[in-house]
């Protein structure tokens, strides 16, 4: 059936996209062409080998969301930076 847990893990999940695609909207209306990712270093292989780094605005794009009820953060990284 349909839970009251299941039903928060799709709320997250919908708030962390519609954040997400306005985030993007944002930066790519301001030109922001790179984001610097936290995603923790508590979690699984894929979140640990982004958590830090700089990566395109392409890649995000790509990449928004990595899990249901998401912790993906990301930072727009200032030209030259």
């Amino acid at each position: 059936g349909f839970s009251q847990a299941r039903a928060r893990v799709i709320a997250r999940t919908e708030m962390a996209e519609a954040y997400a695609a306005a985030t993007i909207a944002a930066y790519d209306e301001v030109g922001v062409k790179r984001v610097r990712v936290w995603d923790g270093t508590d979690f699984d292989e894929p979140c640990k080998s982004v958590h830090g780094t700089t990566q395109t605005m392409d890649w995000y794009k790509a990449n928004r969301l990595q899990h249901p009820v998401p912790r993906r953060r990301r930072l727009a990284v200032a030209p030259g930076e």
